[in-house]
């Protein structure tokens, strides 16, 4: 009867060494966040360029730029780069971002098909 007590507070007692120790050494999850952005993009190539930068950068799990509606999906890790830090990336491309303006100089070395105004419907 001993032996058996014995055992089992053995058993017991490893249980609860490996159920603590892996519980303590799982990291807490890093929460990523989404948001959707309004830009100044106008076509293709400014997907191709907006999601190429983005989806390279520290921090952000994926872009994706609609380009009809101009609205960037983008989901990030607010640890790795902040949402401020996110639209001022968008805007050193050379597009504005949300209440974020590109810089002329910024807009410029945009090709010119990206360029403000340069997708006008002709009647």
């Amino acid at each position: 009867m001993n032996k058996i007590f014995n055992l089992k507070q053995t058993i017991f007692i490893l249980l609860f060494i490996f159920t603590t120790g892996f519980c303590l050494s799982q990291k807490a999850e890093v929460k990523s966040q989404k948001v959707i952005i309004k830009t100044s993009t106008q076509c293709g190539m400014c997907k191709d360029k907006v999601e190429g930068v983005l989806n390279f950068t520290k921090g952000i799990v994926y872009a994706d730029l609609d380009v009809p509606t101009q609205r960037l999906t983008v989901k990030f890790k607010p640890n790795k780069i902040s949402f401020v830090e996110l639209k001022n990336k968008i805007a050193a491309i050379g597009y504005d971002a949300d209440d974020v303006k590109a810089k002329e100089e910024d807009v410029r070395k945009l090709p010119k098909c990206c360029q403000p105004g340069s997708h006008f419907k002709k009647n």
